[in-house]
């Protein structure tokens, strides 16, 4: 298909897809409502029910999904072109995320955990983004693992089609079109996060940073870019030099004890 969906496209399958499903949950917003009017978000976001929404990412100009559980009181966010999660949670998002949902946390830092899924089909193009969060809300809404699933665009072009040209559908509109295939999840471990009331991000375990597969504490690293306003290149450049500056081999002591070793089920 080779075609990039735009904002309005994706707004009005979600709009109608939260008439189908009775308001059964939150979220669906216009995604430039969320960054246009920020402080109207609250007011459409309870967190009585689950929130589902897309965003867009304008440092990327990438589409991603977001589900939040009013269960674990905790937000699910899926990428389709994941490159790790400091190029994931970066200012636009942690912006739109704050927004969404930093009023759910009624603690004086309003630290919202996250979970970022990554046992999620990956796309193989620079286009298909928008369909792919479209095809996870859909199995999102429909109590679907989209981890489970692989989606095929022309399919998700064609249900959109189908969905447009109906005026008011109903939910056996949005399942007479199949949208995919099924998926054997790969077993990686989610990567839990948390976003701080000042935009800060924490990461809980270990990821892997830079091409030279440095493995480092996440909070360590966040804790040293935000103290110095340091670029992650900055960081890796130069090994030793950053040894010394965080305390040598004791700081990497330090870095150790910090690792979590609670794992998170698969969503």
């Amino acid at each position: 298909m080779d075609k990039w969906l735009g904002d309005d496209d994706i707004n009005h399958f979600c709009g109608k897809l939260q008439v189908a499903m009775a308001h059964k949950m939150e979220g669906m917003l216009a995604i430039q409502y969320i960054t246009l009017l920020p402080e109207d978000v609250k007011t459409l976001i309870k967190g009585n029910k689950p929130v589902l929404q897309v965003l867009l990412d304008q440092s990327r100009r990438h589409y991603i999904f977001v589900q939040w559980c009013p269960k674990k009181k905790e937000v699910f966010v899926y990428d389709s072109l994941y490159q790790g999660p400091l190029s994931l949670l970066n200012a636009h998002i942690v912006s739109q995320l704050r927004s969404l949902f930093g009023h759910l946390y009624e603690d004086k830092e309003q630290k919202i955990p996250v979970t970022i899924v990554r046992d999620y089909e990956q796309q193989p193009d620079l286009h298909s983004c928008g369909y792919r969060a479209v095809g996870v809300a859909l199995c999102r809404a429909l109590a679907v693992n989209p981890m489970l699933g692989t989606f095929h665009e022309k399919k998700i072009g064609k249900l959109m089609e189908h969905i447009q040209m109906t005026p008011i559908p109903d939910v056996n509109d949005f399942t007479s079109i199949g949208i995919g295939s099924e998926r054997i999840p790969t077993g990686v471990e989610p990567l839990k996060c948390f976003i701080w009331s000042d935009g800060y991000v924490e990461y809980e375990g270990e990821f892997n940073v830079g091409s030279r597969n440095h493995i480092l504490t996440g909070r360590i690293i966040q804790r040293i870019m935000h103290r110095n306003k340091m670029d992650l290149s900055q960081i890796l450049k130069n090994k030793t030099d950053w040894t010394r500056r965080t305390g040598g081999v004791n700081h990497l002591r330090r870095a150790k004890r910090l690792r979590l070793r609670k794992r998170y089920k698969n969503v």
